[in-house]
């Protein structure tokens, strides 16, 4: 046996032992830190995308199911302003087929403590003009909304007490808490300018229908017939219009009537459905069968030329009838 069998490792053995353990300590190290920062990348893209189909998800369901306004944070049993409302069946399709995650998961992200994602809606109501063709100038009033992911996991006092909704969300300004790790705003807009157009383009056809009526019947009688072939409701329980002051029932001597009650028929008259008496907001779509703004009093009634009109509310998106002195209204003249 020689001597370094006898005695181990010489020094210049264990210093190049240790060289090598320290080579493979810092390669360690950052291969390790290599992995924690793919790690977080990919964690920040999954809360991005699941985020922006979560608000996808609130945008299509405020055009489909209600009138165009954003659903409010859902709070149930352990979650606290969660992003979902699970209770609701089709905003729940909607995120299910975005996410491809059950919705119930999605509040949450996909980390082993399941930090809360959230929902804060901006208690400001905004306004918007829309302008359409014919001059008609419309009023929307929008919300915002953003939808967070927190870093507090779920049934924690910051999750508990909701302290990540402080300061509550606005459309401008905002600077979120330290707690919000990335947010994703929206707001309904855009889907209140859709049904807007779609509902101007519903009166517009009601407008065409009762031209189209009027103007047959002309034809089918003699040049010097002079009767206002307007049509009126013929159901039984039809508000009685007649011989209004048009002073102050905003130029009509016979209407307004209320082209969405059950008591009037005009729709039905000129072929069209009950669903046309309303924007696509639930407000009103008005008809009066004998308009004329220069009239004093009821004394005109029916005298040429024959002119009706419908009106709608201008501010659409609140869903509410027409004014009754027309400040407010949008005229479609017959």
């Amino acid at each position: 046996m020689n001597y370094r069998q006898s005695h181990g490792f010489s020094l210049i053995e264990v210093l190049v032992a240790i060289t090598i353990l320290a080579i493979a300590a810092s390669a360690s190290s950052g291969l390790i830190n290599q992995i924690a920062g793919f790690y977080k990348i990919e964690r920040d893209l999954e809360n991005d995308t699941e985020l922006r189909a979560i608000a996808d998800a609130h945008v299509k369901y405020a055009s489909v199911h209600n009138s165009g306004a954003i659903l409010s944070a859902f709070t149930e049993g352990d979650c606290y302003s969660c992003a979902i409302d699970t209770t609701n069946a089709a905003l729940v399709n909607y995120v299910e087929s975005r996410t491809q995650r059950t919705a119930k998961i999605s509040n949450y992200d996909s980390s082993s403590v399941k930090n809360v994602r959230g929902l804060m809606l901006d208690a400001t109501t905004y306004q918007a003009s829309l302008n359409l063709p014919s001059a008609i100038n419309l009023i929307l009033e929008y919300r915002a909304a953003v939808v967070v992911q927190t870093n507090c996991p779920k049934s924690s006092t910051c999750d508990t007490d909701e302290s990540w909704k402080t300061p509550a969300y606005t459309q401008t300004g905002w600077v979120p808490n330290s707690t919000i790790e990335k947010a994703v705003p929206f707001n309904n807009l855009e889907i209140l300018q859709g049904l807007a157009s779609s509902s101007v383009e519903r009166v517009i056809l009601v407008q065409q229908k009762i031209r189209e009526y009027k103007h047959e019947l002309v034809l089918a009688n003699n040049a010097d017939v002079n009767i206002n072939f307007l049509p009126v409701s013929t159901h039984p329980s039809t508000p009685d219009y007649t011989g209004s002051d048009p002073t102050v029932n905003g130029g009509c001597i016979n209407g307004w009537y209320d082209l969405g009650s059950a008591n009037v028929n005009v729709l039905s008259i000129v072929g069209l459905e009950a669903s046309y008496g309303l924007t696509l907001f639930g407000g009103s779509i008005e008809y009066c069968a004998d308009f004329d703004l220069t009239a004093v009093d009821a004394s005109t009634a029916d005298t040429a030329p024959h002119v009706g009109a419908l009106r709608i509310n201008r501010f659409i998106s609140r869903g509410a009838s027409p004014d009754v002195s027309n400040n407010n209204n949008i005229l479609f003249p017959i």
